[in-house]
């Protein structure tokens, strides 16, 4: 893994393929489409990642 890296979660307004490819270079990163939560209001999506200790990233802005 890159030196120093957070650990991601990806929201659902990205692409999973994103993740699969950070893998590839060493990120630890998941992406909410594979936990299967896509229904999931935005507090119980912030679950996992507060647990795993997970960065969000999202590029929707008014959450």
């Amino acid at each position: 893994m890159p030196h120093d890296s957070p650990k991601l979660y990806l929201d659902e307004h990205l692409s999973p393929r994103i993740a699969v490819q950070l893998r590839k270079y060493g990120f630890d990163v998941i992406a909410l489409h594979e936990r299967g939560m896509l229904s999931e209001n935005d507090r119980e999506q912030m679950a996992p990642a507060e647990s795993e200790e997970r960065a969000i990233v999202t590029c929707n802005f008014s959450d």
